[in-house]
């Protein structure tokens, strides 16, 4: 091509200033123009999507999905002194607040550990309820019998055996880990019911439970 040789442009080539003027305004979406104009319609498409990012409650923390959690101690309330006999609830309906992170979210109990004061190191069930089991009775040192309405309640249960106590002078603990119990919770809040399997003697207070949870 000669220098100096005038070139007419077709529609949707290039025009003549590709780069455009600094104070070329934003084309509509797929329409020809200026790259200036161009990224000026690109970084106000990107604005207007932060804009319309709505998080549910309590979801305002974007990048960190998946990776949170939290652990929850529970003391169970024991009124009755004296020995347990197996199937016997060990305290009453224990509440977990904040167990999720939203309303209706899901999670995964990753561990559980037991603080036993009394040192007895007794095999233990902890039953896990996703919504509150209302039919049933809850009776420290009574007989746990779920009603078959709350036993579609349950989540799961993690049995502590007692073998997996390390016994110290005065106390002991116990901890399972890797546990991956998923659960959804109605709302925000799931239930824990903790069943005696052998004959062991607590006083209120005796019994911590440590809950490790992950969140979706």
């Amino acid at each position: 091509m000669a220098i100096g040789t005038t070139v007419t442009m077709r529609d949707g080539e290039l025009p003549a200033d590709p780069l455009g003027a600094n104070a070329d305004a934003v084309v509509a979406a797929g329409a020809v123009g200026s790259i200036s104009a161009k990224l000026r319609r690109a970084t106000q498409a990107l604005e207007d999507l932060k804009t319309q990012i709505v998080l549910a409650t309590g979801e305002a923390h974007l990048g960190s999905i998946g990776g949170d959690g939290d652990i929850l101690t529970v003391t169970p309330s024991l009124n009755v002194a004296g020995a347990y006999a197996a199937g016997d609830l060990v305290g009453q309906k224990n509440t977990i607040a904040s167990a999720v992170r939203v309303s209706g979210g899901r999670g995964t109990i990753l561990s559980v550990t037991i603080a036993d004061k009394a040192k007895q190191a007794a095999a233990l069930d902890l039953v896990f309820f996703g919504a509150d089991p209302t039919g049933t009775t809850f009776t420290d040192n009574g007989p746990f019998t779920p009603v078959d309405a709350d036993l579609l309640k349950i989540i799961g249960h993690v049995a502590v055996l007692a073998s997996d106590y390390s016994q110290f002078a005065d106390n002991a603990v116990a901890t399972r880990v890797a546990v991956g119990l998923m659960f959804e919770a109605s709302v925000s809040t799931i239930y824990m019911a903790v069943v005696s399997r052998g004959a062991p003697t607590y006083t209120d207070g005796d019994l911590q439970i440590k809950i490790a949870l992950g969140w979706d």
